[in-house]
């Protein structure tokens, strides 16, 4: 039976699980992307430089792509503030991308905690074992 700490390590296992994601440029069109995705990344010109900003919600209306601008703050949390809204010509924008699964850094993820926990396991256990000769220096 499981202990406490097996339950909540594969727990924390799960919770890191929707974390590998990338993002991957998107060969839909902006309207089917905005209808089709809950976040985008658009790449787009503005006066004298480009731009590429997370957009949450993100919608199209006539010839401008929208949505709520996400942005990330010093301690790489990622904060989108309802109130603000991103607008964007059509022909502003050079690239959109879309959050996809990654399933090399899903892999990764599952194999790095298993041999973690297995090492620490092990650690334990030799830790406990009183050896071949029924333990030392008694």
């Amino acid at each position: 039976m499981p202990s406490y700490r097996h339950r909540i390590a594969s727990l924390l296992l799960i919770c890191y699980l929707p974390a590998c994601t990338s993002y991957r440029t998107s060969t839909l069109e902006p309207r089917e992307a905005a209808a089709e995705e809950g976040a985008l990344r658009v790449t787009y010109a503005d006066r004298h430089d480009t731009t590429r900003v997370r957009v949450k919600d993100p919608w199209v209306h006539n010839d401008t792509l929208g949505g709520t601008p996400c942005t990330v703050d010093r301690n790489r949390r990622r904060q989108c503030d309802a109130a603000d809204t991103l607008a964007v010509p059509l022909t502003s924008v050079i690239e959109i991308e879309t959050i996809r699964t990654s399933a090399s850094k899903t892999a990764l993820v599952v194999v790095g905690t298993t041999l973690t926990l297995a090492l620490v396991a092990g650690a334990a256990a030799m830790a406990a074992w009183d050896g071949p000769f029924g333990g030392c220096c008694n």
